[in-house]
């Protein structure tokens, strides 16, 4: 348990990251009718989250967007980029997976720290040296 949460926090630069470059490849292909999953992951992304883009919702205008996808906004029938989330899901996935990686590491430390109060422990007389089984 210890080993995973510590190989989830020393990487979550990797995940974030990996997570960027995936958001900004779905972004290129959000109006690409082949591409929907791209689509709907980062509809769910801007909606649950709400975010907007990468950075921020301007980000849409390199993709030829004259308004920004409806997730971006709350209200969603009238979403211009002057209504969008102004974080962009960068930063809030990245707020997440550092709180979510320490909040972590400090429960598998926590829990395994309650368990061996739990383990048997050997007193000294316990203890039998193999001389004292001849």
């Amino acid at each position: 348990e210890i080993a995973l949460a510590i190989a989830v926090y020393a990487n979550k630069d990797t995940v974030t990251t990996s997570i960027k470059d995936q958001f900004k490849d779905c972004m290129g292909k959000y109006t690409n009718e082949t591409e929907q999953i791209c689509k709907d992951t980062i509809d769910s992304l801007q909606s649950v989250l709400q975010c907007c883009g990468i950075n921020n919702a301007s980000e849409w205008k390199k993709y030829n967007m004259t308004e920004p996808p409806k997730s971006c906004c709350q209200d969603e029938d009238a979403c211009t980029y002057a209504d969008a989330y102004q974080e962009g899901c960068y930063t809030t996935i990245n707020d997440f997976v550092n709180l979510n990686a320490s909040i972590l590491i400090r429960s598998s430390w926590s829990c395994r720290c309650r368990a061996s109060r739990h383990e048997p422990r050997l007193l000294p007389q316990d203890v039998h040296h193999k001389e004292d089984r001849i």
